[in-house]
């Protein structure tokens, strides 16, 4: 495997932050990163658009999970 910037950079710190290890092939056990919280998800399962820098829904839930007064407000 040629080293690149998909696969010695954003691939590691996808591994360092979700535990799910891109360079590897086949099934494999995730591994606790730096952040139990983070959850990787393949392009093609994020809601969004390529020119969008966020999913809108994701960000509101989550908001809306931290403060539930947000709620009541309509964005």
């Amino acid at each position: 495997m040629s080293f690149n910037e998909l696969n010695s950079v954003e691939h590691y710190i996808i591994h360092q932050l979700s535990g799910v290890n891109l360079n590897e092939s086949g099934a494999q056990a995730p591994q606790q990163g730096y952040g139990a919280e983070w959850q990787f998800k393949p392009s093609e399962l994020i809601r969004r658009t390529p020119s969008e820098v966020l999913d809108e829904t994701e960000l509101k839930d989550a908001l809306i999970r931290l403060n539930q007064e947000i709620a009541a407000i309509r964005i």
